[in-house]
């Protein structure tokens, strides 16, 4: 059979035009990506013009050796900056798509004790059902498909609750697994104690054995007496009986939603940084042991960082009660947002939601951060004073420490934002470019937000603009310690919290909006 030979010339204008359609959709995805100033973005158009009419020029003139090899050696480079830039700018969008879309998720599950004799969902038929939140009907029915004509118990709180089903008064309680911390607190041997008959999300329950907090102490319960009324009962749209089972009312706070101004670009915002202290996907809902108020001004490369106690007692957004701050987060980073932000008097406009469990592989893809640490300590590790190379299991520990520290959890909140201006300082340095991939991966998994895709982008451009280090700063605020406040979700309980004082938060408060205004 013969060979059909393609003449050359037919063969440098395929490559002439795969050049051109490669030239402009690189050039057409860069600017979609909407991440480069104007000025970088001419200077991109103009530069692969100028190959491209070098490159065309090279092939599709006199036949020349030095021309085509001349040709051949910018098409190749070309390539691959192009294939560079593309899986780059591939791995930023997905970042920036993938942080700002995710939502919170709730999960629900059946709980049955160690001794029950029910094996799976399918079994129970004609059991009343124990729960705190009655609008989830549709789940249990998916849950428990084959229980008919049940009564729907309605508790006011999680540890009661719990404490009807060990002590037999109740054979199975529906809970959102989001207060799974809050049971374990009142409970330490809840997860070994009950067993799931059926959840939304088997998986949940992986890694939710660590050890209770040690400012939790329990007191006995008031379950009987003139405080705890009758149940009402009621019934439901599709016929379920529903039982009321009401204890008294924890004590109503002020609360005012500040709301939260949304901005267009590369604009001076405020945010909180709400942190998991435990494993598990970023998207669930869990307690926020870390809850840093942030002033960002992108126009001038400032930062300004303000902790507030984990332990504050605020009103909780959503429920007009007062409680632990940490225990917002069972009701979803938006509630913490707003309870925060009730707190400090000004609105906060975007939150970061963020697993500080991942802080140890995020600081070891960094190469290291370096803290300046004023009080010498050791807890796990030894930390002297001063200037502290550390590395991810260190910077985590440092973190967490509160125990060795002269001012427990107020030192805590500040040495989190010590560790946070490491990263900071870490990532804009130039050679950090060499893992950028992999930090992307990583970020992807350890936050989300809801910071505005374009947002993101502007502050990038920003950057990219501009340049230059950031002037992070951070101030803590004062409070006063007290036990045995009323408590929203632990109603009974002798718990510690911080009685924030106003003056220190109208101080921070200042110095937070000071950052957002121009020069």
């Amino acid at each position: 059979m013969p060979t059909v030979k393609i003449p050359k010339d037919i063969l440098r204008v395929i490559l002439a035009a795969v050049y051109f359609l490669a030239s402009t959709v690189f050039t057409v995805y860069v600017l979609m990506s909407q991440l480069l100033p104007t000025k970088y973005a001419v200077l991109l158009i103009l530069t692969v013009m100028v190959l491209l009419a070098a490159v065309l020029s090279l092939l599709l003139t006199k036949k020349k050796t030095w021309k085509l090899l001349t040709a051949a050696a910018l098409v190749l480079i070309s390539f691959g900056v192009y294939i560079v830039g593309t899986l780059v700018l591939r791995d930023v969008n997905r970042l920036i798509d993938k942080v700002s879309t995710s939502l919170e998720e709730n999960d629900y599950s059946v709980i049955v004790m160690n001794g029950s004799s029910y094996q799976t969902a399918e079994e129970v038929d004609s059991v009343n059902v124990a729960l705190v939140n009655d609008e989830c009907q549709a789940v249990l029915t998916q849950l428990l498909p084959n229980n008919k004509d049940y009564a729907l118990r309605i508790y006011s709180n999680y540890p009661d609750l719990v404490e009807a089903l060990y002590d037999g008064r109740e054979e199975l309680i529906f809970i959102d697994e989001a207060f799974r911390e809050i049971i374990r607190l009142t409970r330490s041997g809840f997860n070994t104690d009950t067993r799931v008959l059926a959840s939304t999300n088997p998986d949940v329950l992986t890694g939710l054995t660590a050890g209770m907090e040690n400012d939790y102490i329990n007191l006995p319960d008031v379950t009987d007496g003139d405080d705890e009324p009758e149940g009402t009962e009621s019934t439901t749209t599709t016929g379920e009986r529903i039982e009321r089972i009401p204890r008294r009312d924890p004590e109503r706070g002020e609360y005012t939603d500040y709301g939260s101004r949304l901005t267009s670009g590369a604009e001076p915002f405020t945010m909180i940084i709400s942190g998991m202290d435990c494993y598990g996907d970023i998207t669930r809902k869990s307690n926020s042991d870390v809850n840093i108020v942030l002033a960002v001004n992108p126009q001038k490369n400032e930062l300004f960082m303000v902790p507030v106690p984990r332990d504050a007692y605020v009103t909780l957004a959503e429920t007009g009660y007062k409680d632990k701050l940490t225990h917002a987060g069972s009701l979803g980073v938006e509630a913490t947002k707003k309870s925060v932000a009730n707190a400090m008097g000004m609105p906060i406009d975007y939150y970061v939601k963020v697993n500080f469990s991942t802080l140890e592989e995020l600081v070891d893809l960094l190469g290291g951060i370096t803290i300046d640490n004023p009080y010498e300590f050791t807890s796990a590790y030894h930390y002297p004073v001063g200037q502290l190379r550390v590395d991810g299991k260190r910077a985590l520990m440092y973190s967490r420490e509160r125990y060795h520290l002269p001012r427990g959890d107020f030192d805590r909140g500040m040495n989190q934002t010590r560790v946070i201006r490491g990263i900071i300082n870490e990532v804009i340095k130039p050679y950090q470019l060499t893992r950028f991939g992999a930090l992307l991966e990583q970020l992807s998994a350890s936050f989300i937000t809801d910071l505005p895709d374009h947002v993101i982008r502007a502050i990038i451009q920003e950057q990219i603009d501009n340049g230059g280090t950031w002037t992070v700063n951070a101030t803590s605020i004062k409070a006063t310690g007290q036990m045995g406040l009323p408590s929203y979700m632990m109603p009974g309980w002798n718990l510690y919290f911080a009685i924030l004082n106003e003056e220190s938060v109208a101080e921070a408060r200042n110095k937070l909006l000071a950052v957002l205004e121009d020069d």
